[in-house]
């Protein structure tokens, strides 16, 4: 069961430009959904 209420790992992830940015930074100022995509292939 996952853990409710507990803060998330604040992991950096890669941009499409190749920056580089802190998953807080997006939810700084707004609503932030995350979709993770598996790529069969």
């Amino acid at each position: 069961m996952p853990n409710i209420n507990k803060k998330a790992l604040d992991r950096k992830v890669i941009l499409s430009d190749g920056g580089e940015k802190k998953l807080s930074q997006f939810w700084e100022k707004e609503t932030v959904v995350l979709v993770f995509l598996r790529h069969f292939g």
